[in-house]
């Protein structure tokens, strides 16, 4: 699921996604199947209207709300960005434009 754009400041439209994805789960898990959703949120704004921005901060809830709710696995859409190779800039396919040590 690919949460971006308007749909980042509207909560009533995804608190219903997740209400409607905990009963698809509650069936598979009845039905004895496996059931898997994986959400992706912006990192670099590519959306048009350049409304889209993740930062650590914004990681940090993410990585919280996981931990709080039993989440097992937490992964990076563009990994090819994580290399430290841009601090201080923004809009690369190829760096985060966050000081990190590789």
């Amino acid at each position: 699921m690919d949460v971006e754009g308007r749909s980042l400041n509207r909560t009533a439209g995804i608190d219903r996604w997740n209400k409607a994805l905990k009963l698809v789960e509650d069936w598979a898990a009845g039905q004895r199947r496996p059931f898997e959703v994986s959400y992706t949120v912006p990192g670099l704004d590519d959306y048009p209207k350049k409304t889209e921005k993740t930062t650590l901060a914004h990681a940090q809830q993410v990585y919280d709300y996981a931990q709080a709710n039993g989440f097992d696995t937490l992964s990076i859409w563009a990994i090819q960005r994580d290399n430290g190779g841009c601090p201080g800039s923004t809009g690369s396919n190829s760096c985060s434009g966050i000081v990190q040590s590789t």
